[in-house]
């Protein structure tokens, strides 16, 4: 009887592991041409340059201009991979930028909270 349960409860565990969703299994993100959303590649940037990463709070989104303004008056272009839509004055967020030609670009953002 007590070796039933055992086998029982080996099945169950096993069929546990294996119907979990592929994201909960760490498979490492396939190499694609474009700009990755991988946290080390946006640390590092796709040519080995370092980027920048702040956590900070949005001053202004301008639409128009495709720019992001911080405290302190730091001004930063949308590359543009980067989807504007949806960021608001208040929020607060962690940007990843690199200076080129004199502008901060950001590659890369992510809202925190709400």
């Amino acid at each position: 009887m007590v070796q039933g349960r055992r086998s029982l409860v080996a099945a169950l565990a096993l069929a546990a592991l294996i119907a979990q969703p592929a994201a909960a299994q760490l498979i490492p993100p396939t190499v694609a041409d474009g700009p990755s959303t991988n946290s080390m590649d946006m640390l590092y940037g796709r040519a080995g340059r370092v980027l920048e990463n702040i956590t900070t709070r949005i001053e202004s989104v301008d639409l128009t201009a495709r720019t992001l303004t911080i405290p302190g008056g730091t001004v930063l272009v949308f590359a543009n991979t980067i989807n504007p839509a949806g960021l608001r004055a208040g929020q607060s967020v962690s940007l990843q930028y690199e200076e080129e030609g004199g502008k901060k670009i950001l590659h890369g953002i992510t809202p925190i909270g709400n």
